[in-house]
C-alpha cells in the first residue's frame, strides 16, 4: 500500500467506522480527476485527485441525488463524506463495448437502445428551471459560443507545427460549419450528462440490460446534442439511430454531434501538444477508442 492509499482508507476508516472492511480493490487510474477504492465489491469511494477537481465530485453528489428519483435506469445516490471524497452503492454490471454490442442479436441490441434513448430524452426533458434551482450550473463547453474564434485560432497555432498539410487540411475543414455560419453551434440548454462515454454505461451481460448510468462530474446544462456526439464517438452511427427511435427529433440534433465528436479529438490533440511544450504529462493517458466497423468475425 502506498502512502495515497494509505490516506485514503484512513479516510474510509475514519468516516465510514461501521463498514467491516473485508475486501480493498484499487483503481487508481480509472477517472481523469478521481481516484477510486471499491470496499467489499459493495461500496465505491472516489476521492478528489487535485484541489481543482474537488468540484467534479460537488458536481456529481448534486446532480445525481437531482435526478437519481426521476430516472431510469438506476443512478446511484451519492453521499458525501466531507469535500474530497464521496461514497455510493456499487451498480452491478460491466461497461458497454462496441464490438460486443454489436454480436449481439437484434433483440438485444433494440432494447439496450430502447434503454438508452429513453434515459437520455427524460435527462434532457428534465425542467432548466428545477436544475437552476438545485444549484446547477453550465456544461463547460470548450466552443462555446462566445470564444470559439479564439479557440480555433489556438488549436491552429498549437496543433499545426506537428501536421502535415493533409492534416492542417482536414482540421480547417472540420471548423468551416463553425466559421461560416454563425448559428450553427446555437441550441436550447438542457441539462446533459457531459462525459456519456461507454464506460459510463453499465449492462447485465447475462440478461443484456442497462443497469445504470455513472459519471456525472462534468454534468451541467448544456447542448444536448454534445452527449448524442459523445455516444454516437463510442457506440457508432448504425446504433445511434435504433436509440434514436426512442428519441423524437434526435436528427436534428446529429450535425451538431458529429462536430462534437471531431473537435473532441483535435482538443485532445491540443492538450497533448500543451504538454509537450510544459513537459508535464502528469494527465497524459492512451484514448483508444472502437471505430465504426463491424467487430472481427462478422460476416462481409
Amino acid at each position: 500500500m502506498d502512502e495515497k492509499e494509505n490516506m485514503y482508507m484512513g479516510l474510509i476508516r475514519s468516516r465510514c467506522p461501521q463498514i467491516n472492511i473485508t475486501k480493498v480493490e484499487y483503481l487508481m487510474n480509472e477517472g481523469r480527476h478521481n481516484d477510486v477504492i471499491i470496499i467489499n465489491d459493495t461500496y465505491i469511494f472516489k476521492f478528489a485527485r487535485y484541489d481543482w477537481s474537488v468540484a467534479f465530485l460537488e458536481n456529481e453528489a448534486k446532480v445525481t441525488n437531482f435526478i437519481r428519483n426521476r430516472i431510469e435506469p438506476l443512478v446511484p445516490a451519492h453521499e458525501p463524506l466531507g469535500r474530497e471524497m464521496v461514497k455510493y452503492n456499487i451498480i452491478k454490471g460491466k461497461p458497454i463495448f462496441r464490438n460486443l454490442l454489436l454480436q449481439m442479436n437484434g433483440k438485444y441490441q433494440e432494447a439496450l437502445a430502447q434503454q438508452i434513448g429513453s434515459f437520455l430524452k427524460t435527462l434532457h426533458t428534465i425542467p432548466v428551471e428545477d436544475a437552476e434551482n438545485m444549484g446547477i450550473g453550465e456544461f463547460q463547453n470548450a466552443i462555446a459560443q462566445n470564444g470559439r474564434k479564439e479557440l480555433i485560432e489556438e488549436i491552429y497555432r498549437k496543433v499545426f507545427p506537428y501536421c502535415s498539410d493533409y492534416t492542417k487540411e482536414y482540421i480547417k475543414q472540420v471548423f468551416k460549419p463553425v466559421e461560416n455560419d454563425d448559428d450553427f453551434l446555437s441550441y436550447e440548454p438542457t441539462l446533459i450528462h457531459g462525459d456519456l462515454s461507454a464506460c459510463h454505461l453499465l449492462i447485465d451481460s447475462r440478461l443484456k440490460k442497462l443497469t445504470g448510468v455513472i459519471g456525472f462530474g462534468l454534468s451541467g446544462l448544456g447542448d444536448p446534442a454534445y452527449d448524442v456526439g459523445i455516444l454516437l464517438d463510442n457506440l457508432g452511427e448504425a446504433f445511434l439511430k435504433r436509440v434514436a427511435r426512442y428519441y423524437p427529433n434526435m436528427e436534428s440534433l446529429v450535425d451538431r454531434a458529429r462536430f462534437y465528436v471531431t473537435l473532441n479529438d483535435i482538443l485532445w490533440v491540443k492538450d497533448i501538444a500543451d504538454m509537450i511544450i510544459t513537459r508535464d504529462f502528469t494527465n497524459f493517458r492512451f484514448n483508444i477508442r472502437e471505430r465504426d466497423i463491424m467487430p472481427i468475425g462478422c460476416r462481409w
